[in-house]
């Protein structure tokens, strides 16, 4: 597992900087595991707006990068990618 007592900043560059297609579907699962429990931690907290807004921008990423893993996986690419 990818998550052991990491923040969802340091999940998210691992995510982002994850090579191998057949690794980002459990990166980005432990991503954004941590991303809802943190959001979760601030549920009854009116601050922390930058770091919701990261959050907000981290999910929508992480769901382009998932978009793109799939189509890589379904192709059968096991080589490193990039995106762009």
């Amino acid at each position: 597992m990818f998550a052991e007592n990491k923040t969802w900043q340091e999940l998210y560059m691992q995510t982002i900087l994850e090579v191998n297609a057949t690794k980002m579907p459990e990166r980005i699962a432990a991503t954004r595991q941590a991303i809802f429990g943190r959001l979760r931690d601030l549920e009854h907290d009116s601050d922390h707006h930058a770091e919701r807004h990261k959050m907000q921008d981290a999910l929508n990423a992480l769901s382009a990068f998932e978009t793109e893993t799939r189509t890589m996986v379904d192709n059968s690419y096991d080589r490193p990618f990039t995106i762009g």
